[in-house]
This record gives structure tokens, C-alpha cells and sequence, in this order.
């Protein structure tokens, strides 16, 4: 925690949480009547609340960072696990394993391979002889293009911008 809290405002932001999954339990307008209600002068609530945000993205900072590497240090054991298991095949040459607990088989499988490792000839291909074979991604709305378009001055059905007040917290 890097500033301190007001224990009731600690309180009450406790009570809107669900111990067991973190869920908030109350709407916006209760959560808003609550903070109406806590008795604190006006500028004491809003450096509270400032600090509140501050903590809290802070942690949620610091969440982020530990995520990234717990990310990485799972993709190289994944690496790791996947040359051991390499080996393994290597060493055995297809031939059945055991020796008490452990049990080394083989299952048999099939997959596509593309020639020369290239899918983009084959994509050609497909597109004119079996379109079947390909699989298309839905479209989506390019929210920029639109924004520009829109301001200027172009007519696009089923949108319209908002205009909205966006807080800055320092």
C-alpha cells in the first residue's frame, strides 16, 4: 500500500466486495448513496478516494507485472517439458517403455503438413478450387476509421459518437 486509507472508507469498500470471489455486491447508484452518506468533509473524501485508486492501481500493477513473468517462466517449462519429452521419443525409437510406476506408449495420430511450409500457396488454391477448405474470420468494426469518417462528415448508419469527461488520476 503506498498511501494510507481512512478506516472507514477501508469499510466501506470492504462491504461492496464478496470475501470468497472478489465480486462486487452492490450496484453503482448503492455504492454511490454509500459514499454520500460517509461522514468525511468533501476534499478529505475525494484525496481518500484518490488514494484508494492510486493503492489499488498500484496492485493491480504489480499483478500485471508477476503475471507476465509467471507467463514466461510457464512457456519455458512448457519448452523445457516439450525437449525432454523429444528425448524421450529419441531414445526410445518408438519402442514401448515400462519399468515400474513408469509407462511409456505411443499413439498414433495424423497431421497436415503444408509444402515447402507454406500455407499461402495452398490458401491460393483453395480460394478457387474448395473454399470449403478455408476457414474465414468474422469481420469487425474498425472503431478509428469510423470515428474519422463520421467527423468527417459521413453519413454511417447504426453509429454515432459519444463524447465523454474521462478522469485523469495523479
Amino acid at each position: 500500500m503506498i498511501y494510507p486509507i481512512n478506516e472507514a472508507l477501508e469499510r466501506l469498500m470492504e462491504s461492496f466486495v464478496d470475501e470468497e470471489t472478489g465480486e462486487i455486491t452492490a450496484t453503482e447508484e448503492e455504492m454511490n448513496a454509500a459514499i454520500d452518506q460517509l461522514q468525511m468533509e468533501f476534499d478529505d473524501k475525494i484525496v481518500e478516494l484518490r488514494n484508494q485508486y492510486i493503492n489499488l492501481q498500484a496492485e493491480a500493477d504489480a499483478i500485471k507485472t508477476e503475471k507476465m513473468k509467471l507467463a514466461d517462466r510457464q512457456k519455458k517449462a512448457e519448452e523445457k517439458a516439450e525437449r525432454t519429452k523429444r528425448w524421450l521419443a529419441y531414445l526410445l525409437k518408438g519402442e514401448k517403455f515400462q519399468k515400474d510406476a513408469v509407462r511409456i506408449s505411443y499413439r498414433k495420430s495424423d497431421e497436415v503438413k503444408f509444402d515447402n511450409d507454406d500455407p499461402e500457396k495452398f490458401v491460393l488454391w483453395a480460394d478457387k478450387n474448395f473454399p470449403s477448405l478455408l476457414k474465414y474470420a468474422a469481420p469487425v468494426p474498425k472503431k478509428d476509421d469510423i470515428k474519422k469518417a463520421i467527423k468527417a462528415g459521413m453519413e454511417v448508419d447504426f453509429a454515432h459518437i459519444e463524447s465523454k469527461n474521462n478522469i485523469l488520476v495523479k
